[in-house]
């Protein structure tokens, strides 16, 4: 009876110490699954964050935070007596490195996914920007293409670039038309440039410097500037003898040199009156000229 009554306490006492370590293995268990919670908790900021290309990484982001979690804890576990001592790995820190690797392998993942669409468009879109075929033909120029890759990735940065890079060139031509006098052209660019993008901080940029070279012009003194002679636009209403006066300048530089001229002025009649007036004052030799009709009241000297 002793001996039953003994077996009997050593049993109790197994069952005991079994349903004690039993306790301690679920304490453990639960403290990692409330680990694993409260890392997953503070992710979320985080996979709120993403860019809408990653969604669909969001799953798998959250499955590798769980993962890491259970890994640290298991080698936690078996590490023996050596790492028993050691804490639990940083918490901000695995959520930051599993952040940084599955951010990495997402936009490889995006990058290498791109819609073959739009790469097809993006590719015509600069050819058609070699050849200068910006908005024409109507069917095929670059404005077109980059507006329909823009329609479908409204961020995309290729498509951004080639709208700048049209506008662009449609300013510089405003200004060269400007400078050539060419008012009615540098409209017509100014015109495309903000059919292309009219929100372009370019387009505000070149009408403030065509208005400064409309206004230099205005505001030119009467004489040479290099070999043109600025005159008044109202020359023609004054007397004769102040006519003669200003020209009388250009008659002698041309006599010198014996020079062509080409006079710019808005009146075909009263550019030929010009012409008369300087050729009939040379003795020597036929002046040789040539005249445009421009909004200038300009005389060029120009060196035969």
């Amino acid at each position: 009876m002793l001996i039953l009554r003994q077996i009997i306490r050593d049993i109790v006492a197994l069952d005991h110490e079994k349903r004690a370590r039993d306790h301690e293995k679920r304490a453990s268990n639960n403290s990692e699954y409330m680990m694993i919670n409260r890392l997953v908790f503070l992710h979320q900021k985080k996979l709120l964050e993403m860019p809408k290309a990653m969604y669909r990484f969001a799953p798998s982001l959250i499955l590798s935070i769980m993962l890491v979690a259970c890994q640290s804890a298991s080698n936690k576990g078996v590490s023996g007596s050596n790492t028993s001592n050691q804490p639990f790995p940083d918490i901000e820190t695995i959520e930051q490195q599993e952040i940084e690797i599955l951010q990495a392998d997402a936009s490889t993942l995006v990058a290498s996914e791109q819609d073959p669409i739009t790469l097809r468009l993006l590719e015509q879109g600069q050819a058609a920007l070699q050849r200068d075929d910006l908005l024409t033909p109507k069917e095929s120029n670059a404005n077109m293409y980059f507006q329909a890759v823009l329609g479908r990735e409204p961020d995309n940065e290729i498509a951004q670039k080639g709208l700048q890079d049209i506008v662009a060139r449609y300013t510089k031509w405003a200004l060269t038309s400007t400078r050539n006098g060419q008012h009615g052209k540098a409209k017509q660019y100014m015109d495309s440039a903000t059919f292309v993008n009219p929100k372009d901080p370019q387009i505000q940029a070149t009408k403030k410097r065509i208005t400064e070279l409309r206004q230099q012009k205005k505001t030119k003194k009467i004489g040479f500037y290099g070999n043109k002679y600025y005159l008044p636009s109202n020359l023609l209403k004054s007397k004769d003898e102040v006519v003669l006066r200003h020209l009388q300048p250009i008659i002698d530089r041309v006599e010198q040199n014996q020079s062509r001229i080409t006079i710019y002025w808005p009146n075909d009649r009263e550019a030929r009156y010009l012409y008369q007036i300087i050729n009939s004052r040379i003795d020597s030799f036929r002046v040789r000229g040539m005249i445009h009709l421009r909004k200038d009241h300009v005389i060029e000297i120009e060196a035969n």
